[in-house]
């Protein structure tokens, strides 16, 4: 009876499911398209492509980045899409989110063609959510949405996260199901790097917080990392220098009950920017 169950042991540790194909880049999955899940590769701030990829890893389309805007970044790419923003589906269309590094920091949203033409351009500009994608928090929002067949865009006008707030119709429809089948743009960014509930392995809890607001870094936790607090008007309302770490606890009770956006630097470059909202 030993011998069998160490066997029976032996072929479970063993055992595997079929490979079938191996990818010598970092990809993640892409359900936004209208024409079916394929892959990306990872988004790099400084890259002027980006690839996507069919199931077989064969090249699906390439994304072409044009350069940021004079004195900017680009700290994320999200909601890829056939259908959103142009009512065209043999063409990709993408959004690109600017910002200033350093302080005190501007924001701009871009919408691109897959060859890298230009359809939208809001300057200065951000996501009222806060985000380039799906948010977490029990007030949070997406700031893309649909009502009786229409889509729309909402987005803040003045610098950093604040009103007036501008709300856009868009040519095309969202793409994209949840699980229920029901009509969202949650997953309509490029995968695990750049949902904004958690990019990169980055998580902010609890959500609503009251007197300690924890960010846990994830993958992030090598380098040095600058948290910034900004309330509702774009005010700087905290800053933190922290070395590596895995997590970092900040004392918010002492700031005012509100919304907030939490950026979360690495090495310089804008990882995340998330709402937060505070509560007493």
């Amino acid at each position: 009876m030993a011998g069998l169950l160490g066997l029976l042991a032996s072929g479970i540790a063993n055992a595997q499911f079929p490979l079938v194909n191996t990818s010598p880049n970092t990809i993640h999955t892409l359900h936004s398209l209208g024409s079916g899940t394929r892959y990306i590769d990872n988004f790099n701030s400084s890259a002027q492509q980006r690839t996507i990829y069919n199931l077989d890893l064969s090249v699906h389309r390439v994304l072409n980045i044009p350069a940021p805007p004079s004195g900017m970044q680009w700290g994320s790419m999200s909601y890829i899409t056939e259908a959103l923003f142009d009512t065209d589906p043999s063409t990709i269309e993408f959004v690109m989110s600017a910002y200033t590094p350093g302080g005190p920091s501007s924001f701009a949203v871009y919408i691109y063609r897959e060859d890298g033409t230009l359809v939208f351009v809001q300057n200065p500009g951000s996501f009222v959510s806060g985000g380039g994608g799906g948010v977490i928090g029990i007030n949070a929002f997406s700031p893309i949405y649909a009502v009786d067949g229409q889509a729309y865009m909402l987005l803040f006008t003045n610098n950093v996260f604040g009103p007036p707030t501008r709300i856009y119709a868009l040519p095309g429809m969202l793409p994209c199901t949840d699980c229920m089948g029901n009509l969202s743009p949650s997953g309509i960014g490029t995968g695990a790097d750049e949902g904004f509930g958690a990019p990169n392995g980055i998580h902010i809890f609890p959500n609503p917080a009251n007197e300690v607001l924890t960010v846990t870094l994830g993958s992030q936790q090598q380098a040095a990392v600058l948290l910034r607090l900004y309330d509702g008007l774009g005010r700087l309302a905290l800053e933190r220098h922290v070395a590596a770490a895995d997590r970092v606890d900040l004392e918010v009770g002492s700031l005012a009950a509100g919304t907030y956006v939490c950026q979360v630097f690495v090495a310089g470059e804008l990882r995340a920017s998330l709402p937060v909202v505070l509560e007493r």
